[in-house]
C-alpha cells in the first residue's frame, strides 16, 4: 500500500511539475498601465496590393482613429521616442501568393513600451507588452477585407488597454 501510494505521489508530482514550474500566467502585470500615446507603424502593405484596393493610409487611418477613440493620443515616431509615456503600435502584416492565386496573410499587431536605462544620453529599450495575430487566406481581390481583421485584432486590443487605463470615479 506504501509503495502505491509512493508511486501515485510520484507521478502527480511529475505530472503537476510544469503547471508548478510555469507560474500560472505571464510574468507581467499592468503592462499598459499609463500609456497615454503612441505612434502606429504598419510594414508589409505591398505596393502591388493597391490595383486590389488595399493601401496603406486607409489602413493606418483607420488603425489611426481606433485608438485615438479609445483615449490613446496619436504622436510621430519621433515623439514616440522623446516621451516617456508613449508605446509604438506596430502592425506587420505578412503574405505568401500560393500557385493558385490566394494570398496566406499572417498579421500581428504588437505594442511596445519604453523602458528607460537611467544613463544620462535617456537611453531605453523596447520591450514588447502585447501582442495578437491572425491568419488566414483571401483572394487577391478580397485583400480589402483584411482591413476589417486589423480592425478586430485592434479591438481586441483597445478592450484590455481600456480594462487597465480606466478611469476611477
Amino acid at each position: 500500500m506504501a509503495e502505491r501510494l509512493a508511486l501515485v505521489l510520484a507521478t502527480l508530482l511529475v505530472l503537476l511539475r510544469p503547471a508548478f514550474a510555469a507560474g500560472g500566467g505571464e510574468f507581467s502585470y499592468m503592462t499598459m498601465n499609463g500609456v497615454k500615446a503612441a505612434a502606429v507603424a504598419i510594414q508589409g502593405i505591398e505596393p502591388g496590393f493597391a490595383r486590389y484596393g488595399l493601401t496603406l493610409p486607409p489602413l493606418q487611418a483607420a488603425v489611426e482613429s481606433q485608438l485615438r477613440q479609445s483615449g490613446i493620443e496619436i504622436v510621430s515616431y519621433e515623439d514616440a521616442v522623446r516621451r516617456p509615456d508613449a508605446a509604438l503600435v506596430q502592425v506587420k502584416f505578412r503574405t505568401n501568393q500560393s500557385e493558385y492565386q490566394f494570398y496566406f496573410y499572417n498579421l500581428a499587431l504588437e505594442v511596445r513600451e519604453k523602458i528607460p536605462l537611467g544613463n544620462a544620453a535617456g537611453g531605453f529599450v523596447s520591450v514588447l507588452i502585447w501582442s495578437d495575430a491572425q491568419q488566414g487566406s483571401v483572394q487577391p481581390t478580397d485583400l480589402p477585407r483584411i482591413t476589417k481583421v486589423v480592425d478586430d485584432v485592434v479591438a481586441v486590443f483597445v478592450r484590455e488597454y481600456q480594462a487597465q487605463n480606466a478611469v476611477k470615479r
